[in-house]
């Protein structure tokens, strides 16, 4: 009866979260509201898994939303500008030589990878109110560079979900980005010792 009622549990607090996680990406308009939002139920998720200690109000996760919003507007707008470029460079390698245009996008995508792998690591240690971007780039760098295993599993894991959200869309819309961030946090959880 005590899985039944863990299992109920996370699935009520995954919902929760993924409702707060879409809440607070709307009230900061998206484009600014995403990422304050992704560092906040990660903050929350690192709580429940690792510390044991409930955030229950709608106060303290207003207090720890705010925090993030304030600090992670400068990496936001790193993503902005990077996806902005990737999107143009995208359309620009289509139009070239097919020998141009493969060499183009495989670089396109390795860079891609590459910062995808280093988000697997700094998001988690960034996402703590202390904890500064240039500190979190630099071990989130170090520790994605030595744990190829981890990132491996991280990654599969990852497309294993995107295949499950792609052929039930209601798991998507209820569980996406509470469990994708969960699997994330379980999978690198060596950056919860920072």
């Amino acid at each position: 009866m005590s899985y039944v009622y863990v299992f109920a549990d996370w699935f009520v607090r995954l919902l929760v979260l993924n409702l707060l996680w879409v809440v607070l990406t709307v009230i900061g308009l998206g484009i600014f509201g995403w990422l304050p939002a992704t560092l906040t139920v990660i903050y929350i998720l690192k709580n429940w898994l690792y510390q044991k200690t409930q955030v229950r109000s709608i106060k303290s996760y207003g207090k720890v939303y705010m925090v993030h919003l304030k600090k992670s507007q400068g990496l936001n707008a790193a993503f902005l500008i990077f996806g902005l470029v990737a999107y143009m460079d995208f359309f620009f390698f289509v139009d070239q030589s097919p020998m141009i245009a493969s060499i183009g996008l495989g670089f396109l995508m390795s860079v891609c990878l590459a910062l995808l792998v280093l988000l697997l690591y700094v998001l988690p240690i960034y996402s703590e109110p202390d904890v500064g971007l240039r500190f979190a780039l630099k071990l989130g760098l170090s520790i994605g560079m030595q744990q190829w295993g981890r990132t491996l599993l991280t990654c599969l894991g990852l497309m294993l979900l995107i295949g499950i959200y792609y052929v039930r869309i209601d798991i998507l819309l209820c569980f996406g980005m509470s469990l994708t961030l969960l699997w994330v946090l379980k999978t690198t959880k060596m950056v919860q010792n920072t």
